[in-house]
This record gives C-alpha cells, structure tokens and sequence, in this order.
C-alpha cells in the first residue's frame, strides 16, 4: 500500500473542507488529527488553496446556473402572458423585475470596482515612477 505523502493528504484536505466537510469528517477521510486540520488551515497558503477550490467550485455553478437563465427568463415571460390565473401571472412579473433590478445593480457595482481597480493601478504606476 503506497504512504501518502503530505501533499497528498493537504490536497484531499483542501478539497474536503471547500466542499464544506467538518473538520472532523475530513480528519478522519485524510487519517489526521482535528488538530492537524487546524494547524494547516492556520497556513496562509493552504488557506488560499482551499479558497481557490471553493472560488471554482461556485464559478462551475454558476456556470450551471447561466446555461439555464435563457430558458427560466423565456419561462417567467410566458407565464406573465399566459399563465393560468392572475397570482401566477403576478408573481412571474414581480420575479423578472426583482431579476432585472438585481442585475442591473450588479453591473453598475461591477462598473465602480472596475472603475476603482482602474484608478488604484493608476496611482501605484505613479508611486513607482516617484521611486
């Protein structure tokens, strides 16, 4: 039977705990001590290894999530046509305009940060001059 090697362990470790397992669970999943899972995750790079897997794991669903938009947009819009009484007809409406405020909000907030990533670059570039 091989040995596991730490990385080995750290990365069945990293994938565990950003699929939200316990520290318990993955512990005993990796045989390690509670303890051990709590002095890796105190390392600032195994940290942001875990956090790298949480970031991609949300980015796949919301990639699931997008192939799906065209069909519940076109759905919710034949429902404020056609649906079948007047509460579904109401609620459909009231769901495509809490969606299109929403994304309308998150564009323009998009818009600020890249307009202030813009900026903060901006001013290291100039700091970096001064030197």
């Amino acid at each position: 039977m091989p040995v596991n090697t730490r990385e080995d362990v750290d990365d069945s470790l990293a994938v565990l705990i950003a699929a939200g397992r316990s520290h318990v669970d993955a512990a005993e999943t990796c045989d390690i001590s509670v303890r051990t899972v709590q002095r890796r995750l105190d390392d600032p790079e195994f940290r942001t290894k875990v956090d790298r897997l949480k970031r991609q794991s949300v980015s796949r669903a919301i990639g699931t999530l997008c192939q799906s938009m065209n069909t519940a947009a076109t759905t919710l819009a034949t429902l404020v046509v056609d649906g079948v009484d007047e509460k579904t007809r109401l609620q459909a409406a009231k769901e495509i305009i809490s969606a299109a405020l929403k994304s309308r909000a998150q564009e323009e907030l998009e818009g600020a940060i890249a307009d202030l990533m813009e900026r903060l670059v901006a001013v290291e570039e100039r700091k970096e001059r001064r030197r």
